[in-house]
């Protein structure tokens, strides 16, 4: 095994990690140096030694779907081999989610960063071709609608059986202990078949991402070496169904993280297997990217998934966060936090530690 790769991406035949290391020294404003992909610049995978011109998307059952020129191009742009998603299986998933969430950030970047800002009341462009461009061929990343979007294309394309969902974002805690507040339908997630069991998939949480694909079904209480898992339960109640018979068109699924801070699961999400298509969240699209209160519309905010733990930057405030031990299981604690300046330092450490650069 070569020493600091991730074990699900050693079939990846160029694999490019980033890690959580401190900074080298190299003082802000000189040459930007991207921990993925060395001297950074604006590049263009498609004009990367491929000769392939525009290329349009592909349809599944009138579903977007990665044509295979666009599924090469995008296994390139997260270090996995062809036979490394070859098979469609458990552990072909994992690796590809794993490598996803190493390589592709969530960011913000279009709706606060001055460089790429949109005008206002202008949302994010969300058809495949624009979604594809931008994580993809920039590279860049973006948000939940945008990663699943491109998650799901790519899956359907690898031959994965799925549909995607809508989920609401768990709120601020209510003054009844016996509610939890939900948001709207502001999230997606994808649900799949693979092994002849069901799994949730989802590579557009931030830094409460899952690692990898969730069992759809309840498990034990101990966390055994996973950070997440699901529930069954009743919309924006705490009650626990007591069998799948009762009400059953009101129960649905909390997915769950171990919190080392307190202890025990806690809800991060509501959602019921019900499939919703490309045109079912858009309403939820445009108020996140064009409302000036919605939440990432108020500041930068970016996370991304490394070999050892997690990086985030929240408005100026970068933060390297690494686990306890092996076990990925383990609580993460911060080795390294900085305060950036609005500039240079910021546009550095985006480069850097996220792979962004907008010139």
């Amino acid at each position: 095994m070569l020493a600091g790769v991730h074990p699900l991406l050693m079939q990846g035949a160029s694999l490019h990690l980033r890690t959580s290391q401190a900074p080298t020294g190299r003082p802000f404003g000189s040459e930007r140096q991207c921990r993925l992909h060395g001297p950074c610049q604006r590049r263009s995978v498609l004009n990367n030694g491929t000769g392939l011109g525009p290329v349009s998307m592909a349809a599944s059952n009138g579903l977007p779907e990665l044509n295979k020129a666009q599924m090469q191009i995008y296994l390139g742009r997260i270090g996995l081999s062809t036979d490394a998603a070859a098979s469609v299986d458990l552990e072909a998933l994992k690796a590809i989610t794993a490598a996803h969430l190493c390589t592709i950030p969530f960011e913000n970047c279009s709706l606060v960063h001055p460089h790429v800002k949109l005008e206002e009341g202008k949302a994010l462009p969300l058809d495949l071709a624009a979604v594809f461009e931008k994580l993809v061929l920039k590279p860049r990343g973006g948000y939940c609608f945008e990663q699943n979007a491109l998650m799901a294309a790519a899956l359907r394309a690898a031959g994965y059986d799925l549909y995607t969902s809508a989920a609401r974002v768990v709120a601020a805690q209510p003054d009844d202990p016996d509610q939890v507040a939900l948001n709207g339908t502001d999230h997606q997630i994808i649900i799949l078949s693979v092994d002849g069991q069901k799994y949730v998939v989802d590579v557009g949480f931030g830094s409460g991402v899952p690692p990898g694909p969730v069992l759809l079904e309840e498990t034990s209480d101990a966390p055994e070496g996973r950070t997440h898992r699901v529930r069954r339960g009743f919309m924006g109640n705490k009650e626990v169904p007591q069998s799948p018979e009762q009400h059953p068109q009101r129960q649905g699924w909390y997915m769950q993280r171990w919190s080392h801070s307190e202890g025990g699961w806690t809800d991060s999400y509501y959602f019921q297997e019900v499939e919703f298509r490309p045109r079912d969240y858009e309403v939820a699209h445009w108020f996140i990217t064009t409302h000036p209160e919605s939440f990432f519309r108020k500041g930068l905010v970016l996370s991304i998934s490394t070999e050892k733990g997690r990086i985030t930057l929240s408005d100026t405030s970068l933060k390297v966060f690494e686990r306890e031990s092996d076990d990925p299981a383990s609580k993460l604690d911060v080795v390294l936090q900085q305060e950036l300046q609005p500039g240079i330092d910021l546009d550095d450490a985006l480069a850097e530690y996220f792979g962004i650069a907008f010139y």
